[in-house]
């Protein structure tokens, strides 16, 4: 996926990306991969902005404790879609 969002030129106007640091959660072993997709969603949000997708345009909400469960999406929702669809004053 990465090689292809390189190539992007044309982002939407904002981009929120919410990850849980325990997206496997349970077997110890499942904390490399934990450690992974959190690395990859850091690599995407640099990549974004060498991509020209500017601080106010892109956010990146790591929750340590989150898992990868309904419970922790509806969690992070809220400030996703305050974010994506800001008031306009």
């Amino acid at each position: 996926l990465m090689p292809t969002l390189e190539k992007t030129t044309t982002w939407p106007s904002r981009v929120y990306v919410g990850i849980g640091g325990r997206e496997h959660a349970g077997e110890p072993a499942d904390s490399t991969r934990n450690q992974a997709f959190v690395q990859a969603s850091k690599d995407l949000d640099a990549m974004m902005k060498k991509n020209g997708l500017d601080d106010a345009s892109r956010k990146l909400v790591i929750d340590a404790e989150a898992t990868h469960t309904e419970a922790a999406w509806a969690k992070r929702l809220p400030e996703a879609l305050k974010f994506l669809f800001p008031v306009s004053k």
